[in-house]
């Protein structure tokens, strides 16, 4: 009998994702475990609340896990070194204050702890491969469009977390990073004001505005990065580096779509911080492919590039290269695909998709991730990055 090849063994990389959980439908741990598991991730998920369907459709059963119980979940994790493995940490929503800072201490000591394990192999000197330390991608899941999904004493709470530090990048939308800087965004200057906060007070060194508007009536969204030049990297000159994708705004309401966005940005922020910090051949390759798409999408334009840098239009070309910028245009174009293929489902066309307390209308738009799956690993960046300018 002829001996069997040996099937090779893909590594994968390991997150702790510490979110919400429903039993039907697509939010939290149950929109981010999927997409991830896609993309080669191994996730090991810490739920927050426990709940049979989100809020959308008007009445939910099941329970807040207390401080104390996520803590001794994250406690048993830790017995076993769990917190010495993960590559990333993903948090985001908890309901109240407690639970936030217990979520917070979590992810600062999976941080901490990585620190602290790389100075002693690195003054051990022994050779040893060292694994890059834990990004921890945070979302302050707060509210949207003026309405609060938490108690409002979370928010000094997640104040707190921010000027601790640790953290790698923040994914507020308007509203959120309205209330946890104080400034309200009305012009381009505001947003940089927010940024700042972010960057100076906060400590965080990758933000994103995942979506904004300064024209309520305008039927774009803006999603605004900001990276710090160092990339995150202790002794670097950090000169912000802040630009934007503009993408249709689609008028079905779908839930999910910022827990959606939030696991993949894991990924290829991930991806690519660990390309550009240790691998410069792999990243210097990824800029000639964007390099060799940007002159071809260059040539179709030139006469539209041409107009607009004459009427003093914000280019794209000091935005192309930053690593946020990648993981950001990657992400716009899976979040924008998948949602199109949710919309595609057929018994939309008899039922609109989102509509509050309307069980039907909920069930048929949950977000369609298991027949998306073919989109999820998608690197394409449909939309075209900017440097954002006052």
């Amino acid at each position: 009998m002829a001996q069997e090849e040996e099937l090779p063994y893909p590594t994968v990389k390991s997150v702790l994702s510490i979110q919400s959980h429903v039993v039907h439908g697509y939010v939290g741990n149950r929109t981010s475990t999927f997409p991830l598991q896609v993309l080669g991730w191994d996730a090991d998920v810490l739920n927050t609340v426990q709940l049979s369907n989100h809020t959308g459709y008007g009445k939910i059963f099941g329970q807040k896990l207390s401080a104390e119980e996520i803590w001794t979940q994250y406690e048993g994790l830790r017995n076993i070194g769990m917190h010495l493995e993960y590559d990333a940490v993903l948090t985001g929503y908890v309901p109240t204050a407690d639970g936030t800072r217990t979520v917070g201490k979590i992810a600062a000591d999976i941080v901490k702890s990585q620190e602290k394990e790389k100075e002693e192999k690195t003054q051990g000197g022994n050779g040893e491969k060292k694994k890059s330390q834990a990004i921890w991608i945070l979302d302050p899941v707060i509210g949207d469009n003026g309405r609060y999904y938490v108690e409002q004493d979370v928010i000094p709470v997640y104040r707190e977390i921010l000027r601790n530090g640790g953290v790698t990048a923040v994914t507020p939308n308007q509203f959120e990073a309205e209330v946890l800087t104080g400034i309200t965004i009305k012009t381009r200057g505001d947003v940089i004001r927010v940024l700042d906060v972010f960057h100076r007070e906060y400590r965080v060194p990758h933000v994103i505005l995942t979506s904004m508007k300064l024209d309520a009536e305008a039927d774009t969204i803006w999603s605004v990065g900001s990276s710090l030049e160092s990339c995150g990297v202790e002794g670097s000159v950090e000169v912000p580096h802040v630009f934007y994708y503009e993408y249709p705004s689609l008028k079905a309401y779908i839930t999910g779509t910022g827990d959606l966005f939030a696991a993949l940005l894991v990924d290829r922020l991930h991806k690519y911080l660990e390309l550009a910090r240790g691998d410069a051949n792999g990243f210097a390759k990824v800029i000639a492919g964007a390099a060799e798409a940007a002159e071809a999408e260059a040539e179709a334009e030139a006469e539209a590039e041409a107009e607009a840098e004459a009427e003093g239009e914000p280019g794209k070309e000091d935005a192309r290269y930053i690593p946020l910028a990648f993981a950001l245009g990657e992400v716009l174009g899976v979040v924008q695909a998948v949602i199109r293929r949710t919309l595609a489902n057929p018994a939309l066309k008899t039922v609109q998709a989102g509509v509050y307390g309307n069980i039907e209308s909920m069930k048929n738009g949950e977000l369609k991730l298991i027949q998306s799956r073919d989109l999820i690993p998608g690197t394409a960046i449909p939309y075209q990055v900017r440097k954002f300018e006052v």
